[in-house]
């Protein structure tokens, strides 16, 4: 399988981290070639969630009972070797998968061709003289003229149209989604109410969703450029969702 993209690749850890049965259906949905990727992912969360529950049962103290001290020791034993192999597996599958992506990453480095060193061998009678490399030839840059035109520069992946359509989510793993798809750094700001919502737009871009959100949810977003978004859990009129009054800022997106 080819490299993954760093967008989809931290989306899908979200998706095995929150294990939303219908954000993962409607993820696979949209793109069935991460199917299995998703679902190695999934068993590596559940593999690390149960060796650390598994860890976290073993340290509590035996009740001391003189009549069955070996049986008590036998089954401490016991927790404590399966804590162990759950967490010796799911590390061994992080570890694997970490190196087939080292693995897959050294493979598209192409080696640098070294320039063969050729030596002048001294001889009595015939003079040999040193190659002489040649000497590539400077590229030539012209400026554009007047009448030229620039190609336009490409549209950020969050300003394309999109179509979004859940039902009964949290409001956290959707924002998280929506910035995981459109490649946008979003910072949520403490205090922000992680209830569940639908969500149904289409044709509309993430920046245009946050704002309609915001105004449903009660929170603000506002773009600090170059692809990134703080969420503050306030309204429009400056009144935060805790109680206390939070400074407007001029850069909210929309106006």
């Amino acid at each position: 399988m080819k490299s993954i993209p760093p967008e989809i690749d931290r989306l899908i850890w979200a998706l095995a981290e929150e294990n939303n049965q219908r954000a993962m259906d409607e993820f696979v949905a949209r793109n069935p070639q991460y199917k299995t990727e998703l679902t190695k992912r999934l068993e590596t969360v559940r593999g690390l969630r149960l060796g650390k529950a598994t860890g976290s049962k073993q340290s509590s103290p035996p009740v001391f009972r003189p009549t069955q001290i070996n049986q008590q020791v036998n089954t401490n034993l016991r927790w404590a070797v399966g804590g162990m192999l759950s967490v010796a597996i799911a590390f061994a599958i992080y570890t694997a998968y970490s190196f087939s992506q080292l693995r897959t990453v050294k493979q598209t480095v192409q080696p640098i061709s070294r320039i063969p060193q050729v030596s002048s061998i001294p001889s009595p009678l015939v003079q040999y003289e040193k190659p002489k490399l040649l000497q590539p030839e400077p590229e030539k840059h012209t400026e554009p003229g007047e009448g030229d035109v620039l190609p336009d520069p490409p549209t950020p992946t969050y300003l394309k149209p999109k179509t979004v359509k859940w039902r009964d989510v949290r409001l956290v793993s959707a924002l998280k989604l929506l910035a995981a798809e459109s490649n946008l750094k979003l910072v949520i700001a403490p205090g922000l109410v992680d209830q569940p919502i639908d969500v149904d737009f289409q044709d509309e871009t993430t920046l245009d969703i946050l704002r309609e959100l915001g105004k449903t949810y009660g929170f603000t977003p506002v773009e600090q450029g170059e692809g990134e978004v703080i969420v503050y859990p306030v309204r429009d009129t400056g009144v935060p969702i805790g109680g206390s009054p939070t400074p407007h800022d001029n850069n909210k997106i929309g106006g």
